[in-house]
């Protein structure tokens, strides 16, 4: 279950209006696919110019094929997990002056000697210590096969939708770095939509990412 997006009068104001116009008319599903100008009867074609299937709004943001090949939806993913690395690694180096002027931190922020490893871009390598794989294996399996070496391992499902509404998963996941929760979900909220918005006004033409 996604949690509720809210977005402010004054987030409002600094948005553009192309932005909002997507938000809104992609959350109500009233934006101008194929599929809904085929059923409002103002074209005949339905198909994705990119692949031929019908494409509405579900099949332009996250099932279209080709869009799958040419790096669309990974540029995609890696918006969205490069503001919650970054989020994470300014906490991280931020936990030592925290230490010094706030008795609250606890469990994780209490330390700065932990690293952030973010799959973004190309691949990633685990630590020796835990797998020596390059693949990007299932990650229950791994966490299983992580235990297996005595380390000690949390598993957090990260679920953003393309229209920037973000799990409860997502926030539980986050309960470790709580002061920071509520801002970091924004942000990935909006970038998650942002990433999306351009992903739309691109889905007729070839990809460079």
């Amino acid at each position: 279950m996604a949690r509720p997006r809210k977005i402010c009068w004054h987030e409002m104001w600094r948005m553009d209006g192309q932005k909002i116009r997507f938000l809104l008319r992609s959350v109500y599903n009233v934006i101008h696919t194929p599929t809904n100008l085929t059923m409002w009867k103002l074209i005949e074609d339905s198909s994705c110019k990119l692949c031929g299937k019908p494409a509405n709004l579900e099949h332009v943001l996250s099932s279209c094929r080709t869009a799958l090949k040419d790096g669309r939806y990974k540029w995609h993913h890696d918006q969205v997990i490069r503001e919650i690395a970054a989020v994470l690694d300014t906490q991280r180096r931020g936990a030592e002056s925290s230490r010094k002027t706030s008795s609250k931190a606890c469990g994780i922020l209490a330390t700065s000697d932990w690293k952030i490893q973010a799959d973004v871009g190309g691949k990633t390598t685990f630590l020796r210590e835990i797998s020596t794989t390059t693949l990007r294996p299932d990650i229950v399996k791994l966490v299983t096969h992580i235990n297996e070496k005595n380390w000690r391992t949390w598993y957090f499902p990260v679920k953003v939708g393309c229209r920037g509404f973000v799990s409860q998963t997502f926030w539980r996941a986050l309960r470790f770095i709580w002061p920071v929760r509520r801002s970091l979900v924004g942000k990935v909220g909006r970038q998650a939509e942002e990433a999306s918005g351009l992903v739309w006004r691109k889905r007729e033409e070839q990809w460079k990412s």
